[in-house]
């Protein structure tokens, strides 16, 4: 399971709503960027889908918002979710994608102004096999219920297959369902609050959240899902396994469930004073699960063996190592999410000017006559250092070349002392610039860093002037003291550390 991800959901039902057939799967690797969940990322995932957009900022009044044409993106003034997309307007409501509809002077209040407007072109591609690719999306998304249904479904079916009684397929049934719901408790306690809130949240007296988010709602540090979700999957476990000789180990946990139950319903009532429906489903599946436990006392063998306690001990040992692997993942996974905010909020062009002048840099800039330059660049554009013969340069060098398509840039071929071969590849790369043009030079380059050969290194012989000028970027790296590659440097200063190259694009247009 993941978490709910709002800016991928109203991308998708836009591009629906301009007829625009693209997979949730293209969705969301489209917008598998620092900025995806940020306007900037819509837009830049609807360029990449050729779809021509423009975002603006308007005055959050009556006036410009009524001169608005449905569909299009905008954001609201709120805590979660703030972006949707308003598929229809009139002169009272406003209706979003998922179908809801809100008063338009309800609307304004929360109206940021931010509005992207989008329309499709002869370019924009349709995904092949579209149900298809959408199906592989959810099952893969889903991909833990759906591990967990067939564990359930393998058990009851083995237990059937065994010829025993009703009774236990349908405690079996029970636990089985007390698993289902311990799985929607965790899935509403650590992933999406609002999930059933239509069901959770009943006027006052109803409040899922307040109750699994209070302090009494977790035993020493463990919350009300993993309890239990490690009672019933155990016992479910053990069932399937020890189906002769369950009843005795059976009631005796279901007596100590009982205790937790009576706990939560006084704690429900007089503590907190709000109820939670999904808590009173466990406690209600604990309930028939000891009704039935009592109406088979009579037919069924209550005894301890050790084999029994073995099996129940293994199967309460495999589900608490599975539990705390588990919560491992989802720490990497919330401090991945952390992570990847920290990273965005770094990609504002502020910051990025700020964290620039604390750099070290050079005393002054190159000539533009002995660079090579993209036909953006000027004077504050970005200088890309690099080497043929450097690895770490070739390894980066298609950044390089997507980062020229959109940044104003400049190169500057260094060379190691006495590299014959690196001088040559060089020349001929600034022989290829001055008779064609910077993108016929970067993909000589390219060609050159993947292969290890250029094959058209004939048609393009190195002349005195590319001489000159691979000769005068030696000797303006060496009074510059830059005697490493790659490097980035902005307006004369070093690129802070924290950017990658392919994340310049964010802080440089």
């Amino acid at each position: 399971m993941t978490a709910v991800d709002n800016t991928s959901i109203v991308l998708y039902r836009y591009l629906r709503s301009l007829s625009v057939k693209v997979s949730r799967s293209t969705v969301h690797r489209l917008l598998y960027t620092p900025v995806g969940s940020s306007m900037r990322g819509i837009s830049d995932a609807l360029d990449a889908l050729h779809v021509k957009n423009e975002v603006y900022q308007l005055p959050p009044s009556a006036d410009y918002f009524a001169q608005l044409e449905a569909p299009f993106i905008t954001m609201l003034q709120v805590d979660k979710n703030p972006f949707h997309v308003v598929t229809k307007k009139g002169d009272s409501i406003v209706e979003f994608e998922n179908s809801e509809r809100i008063g338009v002077d309800t609307f304004l209040k929360k109206w940021t102004g931010t509005v992207l407007l989008g329309e499709a072109t002869e370019e924009t591609p349709s995904d092949s096999l579209y149900l298809w690719k959408n199906m592989g999306y959810h099952l893969w998304k889903y991909k833990v219920v759906i591990a967990i249904l067939l564990a359930i479904a393998l058990g009851i079916t083995s237990a059937c297959q065994q010829n025993n009684p009703p009774a236990f397929i349908s405690y079996l049934g029970i636990l089985a369902f007390g698993i289902l719901v311990s799985v929607a408790i965790l899935y509403k306690e650590q992933f999406n609050d609002r999930f059933l809130e239509k069901f959770c949240h009943i006027g006052k007296a109803v409040d899922c959240n307040k109750v699994l988010h209070s302090k009494g709602a977790s035993i020493a540090g463990v919350g009300l899902g993993e309890l239990s979700l490690f009672y019933f999957a155990t016992l479910f476990l053990f069932c399937a396994l020890c189906p002769k000789e369950f009843y005795g180990v059976v009631l005796l946990c279901c007596i100590t469930a009982l205790c937790f139950t009576l706990y939560s319903v006084i704690y429900q009532l007089f503590i907190v004073r709000k109820g939670c429906m999904l808590c009173m489903l466990v406690n209600i599946t604990i309930w028939i699960s000891a009704a039935i436990l009592y109406e088979n006392i009579h037919n069924s063998v209550f005894r301890f063996s050790l084999s029994a306690l073995s099996i129940l001990a293994t199967t309460g040992c495999i589900c608490l190592i599975a539990g705390i692997s588990l919560k491992a993942l989802y720490k990497d996974y919330k401090e991945k999410i952390v992570l990847q905010q920290r990273i965005a909020s770094l990609l504002n062009p502020e910051v990025f000017q700020h964290l620039l002048l604390l750099e070290a840099h050079i005393e002054r800039p190159i000539a533009a006559e002995i660079a090579l330059s993209n036909q953006n660049a000027n004077g504050n554009c970005l200088m890309i250092v690099t080497n043929p013969n450097c690895g770490n340069c070739a390894k980066v060098h298609q950044q390089i070349k997507e980062l020229s398509l959109s940044v104003p840039m400049s190169m500057v071929l260094l060379t190691f002392p006495n590299d014959r071969l690196g001088e040559h590849i060089a020349q001929t790369i600034i022989a290829t610039y001055l008779e064609e043009d910077w993108q016929k030079a970067m993909t000589l380059l390219e060609e050159w860093y993947r292969n290890r050969r250029i094959s058209e290194v004939d048609k393009h012989p190195i002349t005195p002037e590319a001489e000159r000028i691979w000769r005068k970027q030696q000797e303006y790296c060496r009074e510059q003291k830059i005697n490493k590659t790659p490097v980035a440097l902005s307006m004369g200063y070093y690129i802070p550390k924290v950017y990658s190259l392919s994340e310049l694009r964010y802080v440089l247009t």
